[in-house]
């Protein structure tokens, strides 16, 4: 099996970084024109906080997962995880039900030991037309399947 690296939609990630280039720039005008009063701080809590929000931002944007021979890895710029295949119970498609900004919709991988995780890539957002990440999310169950249908056919006894 070769790797296979799916990421997050470049239309959501667009969204998600023209956010952070949006919220970037409140605080910049705030802390440009109380500068000569407090410095960086001029902004009060709200720039410091814009800021927080903008590193949330880059952080869903930059989400990937790599599917390979050796099993799930997932990424982003404040995480990692990763699951061999034998250490994979199933995946599943996890829909959040968000009555003001619509469904988010994430792959949970349910480990043989632990509670279920997300996957940071793919994730699809009830705004965003979600027929790229089904697709994703149709090719790493087949992934699953695949993996488990090759070690029962190794571990069948053969016939003599």
């Amino acid at each position: 099996m070769h790797a296979t690296t799916y990421r997050i939609p470049p239309l959501q990630r667009r969204s998600l970084l023209l956010w952070v280039i949006g919220l970037s720039v409140l605080p910049a005008v705030f802390i440009v024109a109380n500068w000569h009063r407090a410095g960086w701080w001029g902004a009060g809590p709200f720039g410091p906080g814009i800021l927080l929000i903008d590193l949330i931002y880059l952080n869903l944007a930059s989400g990937k997962t790599v599917v390979d021979a050796h099993g799930i890895r997932t990424t982003r710029l404040l995480g990692r995880r990763s699951w061999s295949w034998d250490g994979i119970a199933s995946i599943a498609v996890d829909v959040e039900k968000n009555q003001k900004g619509g469904n988010v919709s994430h792959l949970a991988v349910h480990p043989t030991v632990g509670r279920p995780r997300y996957l940071y890539a793919p994730w699809a957002h009830g705004a965003v037309p979600g027929a790229a990440f089904h697709k994703t999310a149709n090719a790493i169950m087949t992934a699953l399947a695949e993996h488990k249908a090759s070690t029962m056919a190794a571990d069948a006894p053969g016939v003599g």
